[in-house]
């Protein structure tokens, strides 16, 4: 007792980090509400809204305890689940009136619990959206009772075999013409469904993919709508077996479950057959003729799924970056002789490693925003096989799903770093996110998987454009039939760097470059393999890669600047506008050797690029507090002691520590420790 007490009297006489908080805070020119509508747009309401219950009800209090036992975990979600959906009750008209209001739903809740956001999202987005998407008319009665939560449902699309090639699948169902049923099966151990949320303990329903069987004939995957627990004693049904996925790395309040099928039978109405069906002959019909472009459509829908967990990545850095921004705007280390200590955040090395990630976590939920809105305004539409959004909304959500998830987990693994040996306690949340945000990087499609998607897409394009097609995608403006190359500008390198006009052209002329030379490495080594997938293969280090990522980037510099634009009041403005600076620059700066390599720049740009990263850093500095203030959540939803918007780092963490359970315990082996029998 007596060196706590000591502790405390030196935590209360030494310089208040509250006072150092504020500084910064005073220092930043930005109107808050401003930066919030135009970030946020109408879904900062529904946020608000989430979190006055998180702040309330003592079921979202101190929820973030980091021994806890999963089990207890699991249902701790479930009863939080049930008070979100007692507080905020969504239909299946408030859906149709504002399809983007499952995102909203989702997004509100990912600030305080990504574990607990999933389970909606495996719900809503997932399994009640595919309904909604791939159905018809009879099915309405499954979207009504997902919606009211009579039915939980589920996602079965993964199997331990396969994983990104979702094609491979091995599940089937063979149709039963004589009874107009199907019969659902697991061939064999590796086509066991594996990984699906909700499915170990909570759902009592699955959309499940399978390989549909008509005689010997298989046409492809469909989805099925399949009851796999009896919701009146949660038993499960007849010829279904259910099992555990066990411990993961993070996010262990979401029941990951293995599910196996002998001999299911279920009705035909199950089928979602918008799109295909079988005729009252036995007969597989369908509009769309082709199985690719079917094929296409029903994975399409999984475009929806990618914004999430993009949005999800967006989340866990703008926590971690809130923590670890706050902290060093407090935490004061070293200093001149006889001179008070610095804050860390004067440091440039630490304003080099954590500001450029702000720059970024805007210009990734700018661009998605934008994915989203394209996306929810045209579900009518989108799923029309002759309509081009389609595959580009697969290429756009692809890639930044990719990268968003990429670099929120490095962004993440900085932030913990800077805070040093706080960051690592768990109490602090640093680490939580980045356990829980690794996975982002997999589910949804496999990021690397992802991106050759997109280059599949620009390929395509490029090479209708060589044949003389029109390309009717809006994201592909920039792109030419042949690359023109270009001649440098004499114009001095200060006014390079001032004119936004001259950034956008090193973005275009980047992605147009790089989808040229993959597209002609491609072609050599098409000439030089025998196989057209080991020529694909081949060509994607260095070339289909990096094509995709520069199509991505160039996506988010657009949006930026587009959305910064919108925005009202000059000095968040001009706010918006370093930070979109510090995207270009630094993003540009990735890609110095490719410059070089196209002799667009040269050494000189070099270090024009780095002073121009260094002072934008330099001058953002006075400003984090103030956009962390617009766009953070409240300090009970954060969760960090050294995270907290007063500044009292200090004395919050270590009530945390003192107040934990058994934080002064004698330890009940002692006896191990002082005698050897």
């Amino acid at each position: 007792m007596q060196r706590i007490c000591l502790l405390r009297n030196q935590l209360s006489t030494s310089e208040n980090p509250k006072k150092t908080l504020e500084k910064y805070r005073a220092s930043s020119t930005i109107d808050i509400n401003e930066l919030r509508e135009t970030f946020f747009g109408k879904h900062y309401e529904y946020r608000n809204r989430f979190y006055k219950i998180f702040l309330n009800d003592p079921v979202f209090k101190q929820y973030f305890v980091v021994e806890a036992d999963r089990k207890e975990l699991r249902r701790t979600a479930l009863l939080q689940m049930k008070k979100i959906s007692e507080a905020f009750p969504m239909t299946y008209e408030d859906y149709l009136k504002d399809p983007s209001i499952i995102l909203a739903f989702s997004s509100g809740i990912l600030d305080f619990d990504q574990g607990l956001s999933v389970k909606f999202g495996v719900h809503f987005a997932l399994y009640t959206k595919t309904i909604i998407n791939l159905g018809t008319t009879k099915h309405k009665r499954y979207i009504e009772d997902a919606f009211a939560l009579k039915d939980i449902g589920c996602f079965g699309l993964t199997e331990l075999g396969h994983g990104s090639n979702t094609r491979g699948i091995l599940t089937r169902a063979d149709y039963d013409h004589n009874t107009r049923e199907f019969v659902i099966n697991t061939p064999e151990d590796i086509g066991m469904k594996f990984w699906i949320g909700a499915a170990a303990h909570l759902a009592n329903m699955c959309v499940v993919w399978a390989q549909l069987y008509i005689g010997k004939q298989n046409y492809g995957i469909h989805a099925f709508v399949v009851p796999i627990r009896n919701k009146f004693d949660h038993s499960l049904m007849p010829g279904v077996l259910i099992g555990d996925c066990g411990l993961k790395v993070g996010l262990n309040n979401i029941d990951n479950g293995l599910l196996m099928f002998k001999n299911v039978r279920v009705p035909y109405d199950s089928l979602l057959d918008k799109y295909s069906y079988i005729d009252e002959e036995g007969k597989f019909q369908s509009p769309i003729k082709s199985a690719d472009k079917r094929f296409g459509i029903f994975l399409g829908s999984l475009s929806g799924g990618r914004i999430s967990v993009t949005d999800a990545s967006i989340v866990n850095l703008r926590n971690a970056l809130t923590i670890a921004l706050r902290f060093a705007c407090t935490r004061k280390q070293f200093g001149p002789p006889g001179q008070p200590e610095t804050t860390i955040i004067e440091y440039p090395l630490t304003q080099y490693r954590l500001i450029p990630y702000l720059a970024w976590h805007f210009a990734f939920g700018f661009a998605n925003y934008t994915a989203s809105d394209i996306w929810y305004s045209n579900q009518d539409s989108l799923f029309d096989e002759k309509n081009p959004l389609l595959a580009e909304m697969h290429a756009i959500t692809s890639v930044i799903k990719a990268f968003s998830s990429w670099c929120a987990q490095r962004g993440i693994q900085e932030c913990r770093e800077a805070c040093g040996g706080l960051g690592y306690s768990g109490y602090n949340r640093l680490g939580a996110l980045r356990e829980e945000n690794d996975i982002n990087a997999t589910w949804e499609g496999d990021n690397n998987v992802l991106l050759q998607q997109t280059a599949k897409f620009l390929l395509d394009n490029l090479t209708s454009l060589q044949n003389g097609k029109k390309i009717p995608h809006s994201s592909l403006y920039f792109l030419t039939e042949s690359f023109p190359g270009f001649e440098r500008s004499n114009q001095d390198q200060s006014h390079f760097a001032k004119d936004e006009y001259n950034l956008k052209k090193a973005f275009e002329i980047r992605a147009n470059y790089l989808i040229h030379e993959s597209a002609s490495e491609f072609s050599k080594n098409l000439q030089k393999l025998s196989s057209p997938l080991d020529a694909w293969n081949q060509t994607q280090v260095y070339y289909f890669h990096h094509a995709s990522r520069a199509y991505g980037e160039l996506f988010m510099f657009n949006e930026f600047h587009k959305r910064m634009k919108r925005c009202r009041d000059e000095n968040t403005k001009q706010v918006l506008r370093k930070l979109h600076e510090l995207y270009a620059w630094s993003s540009l700066e990735k890609d110095v050797s490719i410059f070089l390599e196209m002799n667009y720049f040269n050494k000189n740009d070099l270090y024009l690029i780095r002073e121009k990263i260094r002072t934008l850093c330099e001058g953002l500095k006075g400003e984090v507090i103030g956009i962390l203030d617009a766009i953070a959540p409240p300090d009970g939803v954060l969760n960090s002691p050294i995270g907290s918007s007063d500044g009292d780092i200090y004395n919050r963490f270590i009530n945390t520590v003192w107040s934990a359970p058994r934080a002064f315990e004698k330890p009940y082996y002692w006896k191990e420790i002082h005698h050897k029998n």
